[in-house]
């Protein structure tokens, strides 16, 4: 059986090593296959032996923008060590939270170069959400060449919003996105966070029935919802909203 290949990225700081530990834990958790999860990174510091590692692929871009989501279109790459051209592997971003099997991802649209979450947000079928998405290597190097070629003209595009970036490179090659199934990838801030006013008084709720990827979009992140944090400061107009009750049972998971 073709062996499943995970990667994530981490670099500044935005994120610690335990979520990569997390991250490896979750999907030893809920794959039946082999795999192997690649971390790239800058600092190496208190990752499990388990992981493995490797230094941020090149990504030749302005320094004050490094810091922003773009680097994650290095994946992108035709050569990226180590992997072989038309190789695939399933991206996750460090806080989205494992909750069902793995193992029919690997076998879902094998033809596909490239499958992404829906975005709940906005784009209507034209924006993904870059979360969860299985990439081949050697088919998607347009995205990091015209980026790197013209970097002042797409962040003036773009602004912050990669993601769009992304899957307009992506529709300019193959005509469209392919999406998960809905049930598979779910948003806690849209699926399990209570409406509006009522997160005053009731925690978010289980993920639905069938989702294999919680996905933690916006200020909250896993950690932030088991305390029952906001992160930031909340102007007092905004606070009946922008709350969360402690969520206990993303433990379960989240480990």
């Amino acid at each position: 059986m073709e062996i499943a290949n995970f990667v994530c990225m981490k670099w500044k700081d935005a994120y610690s090593a335990d979520y990569v530990n997390k991250l490896y834990n979750m999907i030893q958790r809920n794959i039946k296959r082999p795999f192997r999860l690649i971390c790239y990174t800058e600092n190496r510091e208190g990752i499990i032996p388990e992981v493995e590692v490797y230094d941020l692929p090149p990504f030749n871009f302005p320094e004050e923008w490094l810091w922003r989501a773009y680097r994650k279109k290095s994946l992108t790459r035709s050569v990226l060590h180590p992997f072989k051209e038309g190789e695939r592997f399933l991206f996750l971003d460090l806080d989205v939270v494992i909750t069902g099997s793995l193992d029919e991802m690997f076998d879902y649209e094998t033809d596909k170069d490239f499958i992404i979450c829906y975005n709940w947000t906005r784009g209507k079928g034209k924006i993904g959400n870059s979360s969860v998405t299985m990439m081949r290597v050697g088919a998607l190097n347009h995205v990091i060449e015209d980026l790197e070629n013209d970097p002042v003209k797409y962040v003036n595009q773009y602004k912050t919003a990669s993601q769009e970036y992304m899957s307009a490179k992506i529709i300019e090659k193959y005509g469209q996105l392919t999406f998960w199934p809905d049930e598979w990838c779910r948003s806690f801030q849209i699926h399990c966070m209570q409406w509006r006013f009522m997160r005053l008084v009731k925690a978010p709720s289980l993920p639905p029935v069938g989702c294999k990827v919680l996905i933690f979009h916006g200020a909250v992140n896993p950690p932030d919802a088991v305390n029952g944090h906001w992160p930031g400061k909340v102007p007092f107009y905004k606070k009946f909203y922008k709350t969360i009750k402690p969520t206990p049972w993303i433990n379960n998971f989240w480990k």
